[in-house]
C-alpha cells in the first residue's frame, strides 16, 4: 500500500510513526501549525478559500467530493461544499457546511474590497442576514458559534 492510498487523517495523525518505521511521508500529508492559514496574505478571494477550506478539513469537515467521500469513516464534524460556479448558481453562497447532526449553515467570502458576484447573493447577505467573512477567523467565530448551537 502507499502512503497516497492511506486516510489523510490517520497519516497526519501518526505520521512520526510511518517515519519511524522507515516511511516516508510527504510534506503535504503532515500537519499543519495551528496558525499556518492565518500567516499567508490574502491577495485573492480563491487564497481566502483556500485557507478556510484547509481550516475546516483540520477542524472535522471534509470535501464532499469523491475522494473524500469514500474514505472508510464519517467525517468528525461534517461536510464541506464549495460552490465552484456560484456565478452561474446565484442563489448559493460560495460555502455550506453539513453538520453531522443535520445541521447545516452557508457563508459568504468576500476580500474587503470585493464585489457580489450577483444582485442575488447581494440579497441574501446584506437584507436576508446571511454571513460574509473577510478573514480566516471570522469564519472560525462563526463556525464555532454554529457547532453550539
Amino acid at each position: 500500500m502507499k502512503i497516497e492510498d492511506m486516510n489523510p487523517e490517520f497519516v497526519a495523525n501518526n505520521w512520526e510513526t510511518l517515519e519511524a518505521q522507515g516511511i516516508e511521508v510527504p510534506a503535504h500529508m503532515k500537519p499543519m501549525a495551528a496558525d499556518h492559514f492565518e500567516k499567508k496574505a490574502i491577495k485573492l478571494e480563491k487564497d481566502l478559500q483556500a485557507q478556510v477550506e484547509g481550516w475546516l478539513r483540520i477542524h472535522g469537515y471534509y470535501k464532499r467530493i469523491p475522494c473524500d467521500i469514500a474514505l472508510l469513516e464519517k467525517p468528525r464534524r461534517g461536510w464541506q461544499i464549495h460552490i465552484h460556479a456560484a456565478k452561474k448558481n446565484p442563489i448559493v453562497l460560495d460555502l455550506i457546511l453539513l453538520g453531522n447532526n443535520g445541521h447545516f449553515t452557508e457563508f459568504e467570502l468576500k476580500r474587503p474590497e470585493g464585489t457580489w458576484s450577483s444582485e442575488e447573493q447581494r440579497i441574501l447577505c446584506q437584507q436576508f442576514g446571511k454571513p460574509v467573512f473577510c478573514s480566516l477567523a471570522g469564519v472560525k467565530e462563526h463556525v464555532e458559534k454554529w457547532e453550539e448551537e
